[in-house]
């Protein structure tokens, strides 16, 4: 089983959730 959690020492996976969310959230404050 593959657990598709955030793991510490991932940055990349982390700076691309991070700018997913900023997109989603920008986009609902308009």
């Amino acid at each position: 089983m593959e657990h598709h959690l955030i793991k510490p020492g991932r940055p990349q996976t982390n700076g691309i959730l991070e700018r997913f969310n900023g997109r989603i959230s920008n986009a609902l404050a308009v």
